[in-house]
């Protein structure tokens, strides 16, 4: 990723991307990628529809008995139409939603998650659901990422904070007004190396998108192929990590292996890289759903799996009899309904058209199905709202979509007004660009 600096040994809080890109400028391929807008490129980059909310988080209903989407149920509760909010998910009481912004611009005018951003001025931040009140902790820093903040507690959050030097698990305690009352660092170290490229000792395994239940803490983390099996190939490994939140029972519950059986070699962190991210417990504290790459190279090929934690070792592919060996698909970033029942985001290339999608599916594998939600956006990372006899409730962040291309609308101002939080200017040209 040019003029960017990597968080140590690449680690990157990984998110599967809304479209492809690659950093060279290719116009005439047919997809809208760094450095392309509609004006340098507009055969790739069509003109936005002025003035609309590109990014939006939305809520829908499913048949609590079939998990099939209830027609007309999906609801708008927050958008903005330059940046992008994701990574959503539900206080215990069900009053606010935790989430992570974006705020550097990367292609489109639009600030959003992409191979090209590795995650310096994302912020966490909470929104009211009754009153629209949006508090963002902490004011976003182009040396900083703050992301993945999830619900630990009801006033309690718990996220990753990373710089150059490497990555930590925060925990945030808030009062009843969601104002901060202390913050604390969790010890996820369970030993220490030296780095002779930055001089200094640093702490392993290093982790990111952390999930929390009860008193469990689960993340993905790098630690030395080396350290795991001393006949590997060295190199860093990302795995999946567990341990009590106070720093005790560190254990490796699932980690990428050869057919050897014998640790791969997650190279650079980035979303090319085969490793394990987005881990996230059952609500009986029982097992761990994640996403793996699996397959070499891009930004796809990755499947879902579960472990039991009390089974380290024996994670299973639930994503293997859909997907095969395909690279042009992806299954990611889980989260559990129930404990039986998981929400996924399923990205699928169609020739040079990229689908993105909400399914269920038992954590087995079985009972695939595909939540029918209106065209006209690409869905990601669902998550749950509220189970009840009556319905299913999820929430997921959207983009919506062009009518050329299946392509994300470009950010494009419609008023002066609008252009008062964007870093582009305060003034809106014919051309619907911030200047």
């Amino acid at each position: 990723m040019a003029n960017k600096k990597h968080i140590l040994f690449g680690i990157v809080i990984l998110g599967i991307i809304l479209v492809s890109g690659c950093v060279q400028n290719s116009c005439g391929n047919g997809r809208c990628e760094s450095g392309e807008h509609s004006q340098n490129c507009p055969g790739d980059c069509p003109p936005a529809d002025t003035g609309r909310d590109t990014f939006g988080i939305y809520t829908a209903l499913l048949d609590p008995e079939t998990l099939e989407y209830i027609e007309g149920s999906m609801e708008l509760i927050a958008s903005n139409w330059w940046r992008q909010s994701n990574h959503v998910f539900v206080s215990p009481d069900r009053e606010w939603i935790s989430f992570t912004r974006y705020n550097e611009i990367i292609r489109h005018d639009c600030a959003k998650e992409d191979p090209d951003n590795p995650y310096t001025w994302t912020e966490v931040g909470v929104m009211n659901l009754e009153t629209g009140e949006v508090k963002s902790f902490f004011k976003p820093s182009g040396s900083m990422a703050r992301a993945l903040a999830s619900w630990a507690g009801e006033r309690k959050l718990i996220y990753i904070s990373a710089d150059e030097s490497g990555s930590e698990l925060h925990h945030l305690f808030l009062d009843e007004n969601m104002d901060i009352i202390r913050e604390e660092v969790l010890n996820t170290t369970l030993t220490t190396v030296f780095v002779e490229s930055l001089g200094t000792y640093v702490s392993l395994p290093r982790p990111s998108d952390p999930h929390q239940v009860g008193d469990t803490v689960v993340f993905p983390g790098f630690f030395p192929t080396t350290m795991i099996d001393p006949e590997a190939a060295p190199g860093m490994n990302r795995g999946t990590w567990i341990m009590k939140e106070d720093g005790s029972g560190k254990t490796l519950l699932a980690y990428p292996r050869d057919a050897n059986g014998r640790p791969v070699v997650s190279a650079g962190g980035n979303d090319t890289s085969m490793g394990d991210n987005d881990q996230h417990i059952s609500p009986d504290g029982r097992r761990v759903a994640f996403m793996r790459k699996i397959i070499p190279g891009g930004v796809l090929g990755r499947h879902i799996f579960v472990v039991d934690i009390d089974k380290p070792l024996t994670e299973k592919d639930i994503s293997a009899r859909y997907l095969g060996d395909d690279p042009n698909t992806a299954d990611g970033v889980p989260t559990w309904i129930d404990n039986e029942n998981l929400l996924i985001w399923h990205l699928r290339f169609e020739g040079r058209t990229l689908y993105a999608e909400i399914f269920t599916m038992k954590a087995d594998g079985t009972e695939r199905k595909k939540v029918e939600l209106p065209d006209g956006s690409h869905y990601n990372q669902p998550s749950l709202f509220e189970k009840t006899d009556e319905y299913v409730k999820i929430i997921f962040s959207a983009t919506r979509l062009s009518d050329v291309g299946n392509l994300p609308f470009a950010c494009r101002c419609l008023t002066d007004e609008q252009c008062k939080t964007h870093p582009g200017g305060n003034t809106c040209n014919a051309m619907g660009h911030c200047v």
